[in-house]
């Protein structure tokens, strides 16, 4: 299912841009301080489009980073609190075991 969406999808945004291609072939010139390029309108929209998808890639892949960090983390505390949870009950049936033996041999004796 999600491989016929992202096939429409992508077919989606081929058509668009043909058609933006084709619509926009106005040449523009582009002022960028040093360089002064002739461009077609349609190639500097793709390419500002693709900037934009590049740019939020970036910020989404430091979010996504940032997260998988924290759960790391995360899951490091959480199994090293397992581990002491699982030596104090350990310990603590180690203390009871004794004390259960005596009570009984003391209640055997009377």
């Amino acid at each position: 299912m999600t491989k016929i969406f992202s096939l429409i999808v992508t077919v989606a945004f081929l058509a668009a841009g043909i058609l933006l291609g084709v619509l926009n072939p106005t040449p523009i010139k582009l002022d960028l301080f040093a360089l002064t390029p002739t461009l077609p309108l349609s190639l500097i929209m793709a390419f500002m489009f693709i900037l934009g998808l590049l740019l939020g890639a970036l910020l989404m892949a430091s979010k996504i980073f940032r997260l998988r960090w924290q759960l790391n983390k995360e899951s490091k505390q959480n199994r090293k609190q397992a581990n002491q949870i699982i030596e104090l009950k350990a310990e603590l049936s180690k203390k009871h075991e004794p004390q259960n033996e005596s009570t009984v041999l003391a209640l055997q004796n009377q």
